[in-house]
């Protein structure tokens, strides 16, 4: 009795701590910090949660992990003060870790170039809407960018200990912009030489699109390869340097002075000046002489407002710059003809060969050299990382062997291992084909990783009974780079078979950033074994789609289709305008073509439908290029009524009077039916199976400008912030 009684009192106890602890939930259920934190921590936690422990965890083994975790990758302390288990410093990380923290910086920066793009410079009045919205927009961007800083400051530390926020160079540019940012809210006080030190910090706004490099990997690595290249320049600057020095001092010593000649009339003192950029010839050889009673004199100024000279080595510094750059340089020339000679090319043309053919291509190799080696030296530091990369191994379904301790049901379960983590399903009840469909997320820290699996009966007493075993090699990566789906037979500790399998997925990705690469098409049991036995017993529909298949898939179709293309694009080609009423042979040849149209048309509709019959629609459509022949043919077909009704029209009588432009009209919009005919030309585009060199080339192509995109978008990154810098400066 004194024990039941003491039982009631701790179940009323553990009751009552309950209620106060819910209540306790419900007050701090619709407060934004708990909130913000929720939502930040849920997918970390999920994340975490996996890579870890496995589903079988409560929230202390998670919250002990997730510390364990940040341990290696932040500062014991912060500011000296906070610890990992500092509260502030805990919701930090947390809003650090969240996912959308960087995208919604992103989007900021994004909104804040924006504005600063539609800024106005000749608008000066303060209180203009346009105005005050840029100043209020202005003030909040510097607000969240403040807050940025000092979340990263309080969650990372500032400078001592490893992975702090200034040891990284792309966040000590962010500060830089956060504090100038601040200095330009600060009042000015000192009159004209304030309003020109605020007027500096606000040149430095249009760095704030600098920040959005810091968030792309593959923008970081340009901008700083291209830092790394600056010394190993050196010699290529040393070079083009020599060509300017060397082509200057010939210059000044060739021309100097000689761009300065006009026309004079020495009689009446007249020059001509009707062109100030036209130069004459002094000298015998030149190409401009002046007119009969006029002489050349050397007293003028130089073309195109005094630039364009060699009367010193920087102007002709300048002019070399401009021919090596290739702008407008045959202009040069041209002038330094009129006032020399003609053979003065020889000068340009070496100066060409020398320059922008030779030299400056210098940096291209040096930079493609440079990102080479980068490229590599990343890759072996992926692979020499302690994790390689990251394998979600995945349990679908099994077909349990017989088991001596039970009978057809069981409760099975499914332990994993890789290197020293190890993880477990959950448990299926009375089941004989258990189906879990559950994933877990590992690092692979060596090539010669594997995931040790072993599928177990529960027991609720005693130890658990072993139903097999299976090895899944992760360590290496697929040359595909797909995922695998793949039944495994189970074998016993001795290595003898048993009549069982497990069905296990895998996926991989080398960091957190990337997806999870694809799996590969498999085709479902269930539509094998339909098709099997439609196989046994075809119908007339069966085998009507058994031919069609045939036929779909065979080389004859597959030649026909290309020599059709061919014709069809000669005879789109051989079209041209005629007169119907005044060129005899202007409506049968009209009429020819759209009758080989009709007749190209249909070919192309019937080897659509044998291959959508044969194939079956969701296999035709998984190939891009088929979409892309279908939409095509189906444009085709919608023009096919107003293709009949042209025929119609050039069919009539010779001695007709209607005209090819009412024919192509037909005062019905067919002449807008009629530009589909145009996208049969890019029909073309299935050639390309037929010749695997340019197959190759286009798949080498479509790499390239995936590759080229992050160098793009970095020159768009700068267009744009010199675009707002001259806005700032001279707008």
């Amino acid at each position: 009795a004194g024990a039941a009684l003491l039982q009631r009192q701790t179940s009323a106890a553990d009751l009552e701590r309950e209620r106060m602890e819910v209540a306790a939930a419900r007050m701090e259920e619709h407060t934004f910090t708990s909130t913000l934190v929720q939502v930040t921590r849920t997918e970390m936690t999920e994340e975490l949660h996996e890579r870890g422990l496995g589903f079988d965890q409560d929230k202390e083994d998670v919250n002990a992990e997730i510390l364990r975790w940040r341990m290696t990758r932040y500062t014991p302390r912060s500011l000296y003060c906070m610890t990992l288990s500092n509260p502030l410093r805990r919701r930090a990380i947390d809003l650090l870790e969240w996912r959308w923290f960087d995208r919604l910086i992103l989007l900021t920066i994004a909104l804040n170039c924006g504005f600063m793009a539609s800024d106005d410079p000749l608008n000066l009045d303060p209180a203009s809407p346009h105005m005050v919205l840029l100043t209020n927009m202005g003030i909040l961007f510097q607000a969240i960018f403040t807050f940025e800083a000092g979340t990263k400051i309080i969650g990372m530390g500032v400078f001592m200990g490893h992975n702090t926020y200034l040891r990284d160079g792309w966040n000590c540019l962010d500060i830089f912009i956060v504090i100038t940012g601040l200095l330009e809210f600060f009042p000015a006080t000192g009159g004209n030489s304030s309003s020109v030190i605020l007027r500096t910090f606000r040149l430095l706004r249009p760095l704030r699109a600098l920040r959005a490099v810091g968030r792309f990997k593959d923008l970081r690595m340009l901008v700083e390869l291209l830092i790394g290249c600056v010394p190993m320049l050196a010699n290529v600057f040393g070079l083009i340097s020599f060509i300017f020095f060397v082509f200057g001092i010939l210059g000044v010593q060739l021309w100097g002075g000689f761009l300065q000649g006009k026309c004079y009339d020495v009689d009446i003192g007249y020059i001509h000046v009707e062109d100030e950029n036209e130069v004459c010839s002094s000298l015998p050889g030149g190409m401009n002489p002046c007119p009969p009673g006029e002489q050349c004199l050397l007293l003028y100024t130089n073309p195109w407002f005094d630039i364009v000279s060699f009367d010193t080595i920087g102007n002709a510094m300048i002019v070399i710059f401009q021919v090596m750059v290739q702008e407008d340089w045959a202009t040069v020339m041209y002038t330094i003809w009129d006032s020399y000679s003609l053979w003065t090319w020889v000068y340009f043309v070496v100066l060409n060969v020398v320059g922008p053919m030779f030299a400056i291509q210098l940096f291209l190799v040096v930079v493609a050299n440079k990102y080479s080696d980068a490229k590599q030296k990343q890759n072996e530091a992926e692979n020499a990382a302690v994790c390689l990369y990251e394998v979600k191994v995945g349990f679908v379904t099994a077909n349990l062997p017989k088991s001596t301790k039970s009978g057809a049901a069981m409760d099975p379960y499914v332990r994993v291992q890789v290197d020293e983590k190890w993880k477990k399903t959950r448990v299926i009840k009375n089941s004989s084909v258990p189906e879990w469909n559950e994933y877990f997320i590992f690092p692979v820290s060596a090539p010669t990783s594997h995931a040790e699996v072993v599928l177990y009966n529960w027991q609720r007493y005693g130890i658990h009974e072993q139903l097999g075993r299976v090895t899944v090699h992760v360590g290496m990566l697929d040359d595909n780079e797909e995922g695998t789906d793949k039944w495994y037979e189970l074998v016993v500790g001795d290595g003898a078979s048993v009549d069982g399998s497990v069905r296990i997925r895998t996926q991989w990705r080398r960091n957190d950033g990337e997806e999870w690469s694809p799996m590969p098409e498999i085709e479902d049991e269930e539509d094998v074994e339909e098709e099997d036995a439609e196989d046994e017993d075809l119908s007339l529909w069966g085998w009507f789609r058994h031919y069609a298949l045939e036929l779909a898939e065979s080389q004859a179709l597959s030649t026909l289709t290309i020599v059709t293309i061919f014709i069809n694009v000669g005879t789109m080609a051989a079209d041209h305008d005629c007169d119907l009423l005044e060129q005899v042979y202007c409506r049968g040849f009209k009429r020819d073509l759209e009758l080989a149209n009709l007749i190209f048309t249909c070919f192309f509709s019937v080897e659509l439908m044998i291959k959508l019959i044969g194939l079956g629609p969701v296999n035709y459509l998984k190939d891009t290029s088929n979409l892309f022949d279908m939409i095509i043919v189906s444009l085709s077909v919608v023009e096919l009524p107003a293709g009949i009704d042209q025929y119609n029209c050039y069919n009539q009588n010779e001695d007709a009077t209607l005209g090819a432009k009412e024919c192509e009209g037909g005062g019905n919009g067919t002449a807008v039916l009629r530009s589909f005919r145009l996208v049969r030309v890019l029909r073309i585009g299935k050639l390309v199976r037929a010749f695997p060199q340019i197959q190759r080339q286009l798949k080498v192509i479509t790499k390239t400008i995936g590759a080229v995109s992050s160098l793009v978008a970095l020159i768009l990154l700068f267009i744009l912030i010199f675009a707002i810098l001259g806005m700032s400066l001279f707008g």
